[in-house]
């Protein structure tokens, strides 16, 4: 019998990418998990989206990718708390392209949403 690993340990695997800035192994983490149908929860979410609003090296490209995995996130029935919407906001920030207006939006959804 071998050990599968569940969504903490994914999470805890990914935050050490995150950490040392290797978005792309933390991505790959992601998928595997869908692959082998274990369900990332708003901790794995979160862990990713703060990679995210920590990437210096292309803020727009991280601004698109958070904006893909929130709505992943909502479509996937998990509800975005204060520190998932907290951290795309910090995403849209960062990102050059983004209008004043998807951010105000952003914080108008997350005051409509009660959080």
């Amino acid at each position: 019998d071998t050990i599968q690993p569940d969504a903490v340990s994914y999470t805890a695997l990914m935050n050490v990418f995150v950490a040392h800035r290797q978005l792309a192994d933390a991505e790959y983490l992601l998928e595997d998990m869908t692959t082998n149908s274990v369900c990332p929860d708003e901790r794995t979410f979160g862990c990713l989206l703060n990679g995210y609003a920590h990437c210096e090296t292309d803020p727009d490209g991280a601004a698109e990718k958070a904006r893909g995995l929130f709505a992943k996130m909502e479509e996937s029935n998990l509800q975005p708390g204060v520190i998932q919407y907290n951290q795309l906001l910090a995403v849209l920030a960062n990102a050059p392209t983004t209008k004043r207006k998807d951010t105000e939006q952003l914080l108008y959804k997350m005051v409509d949403s009660s959080i």
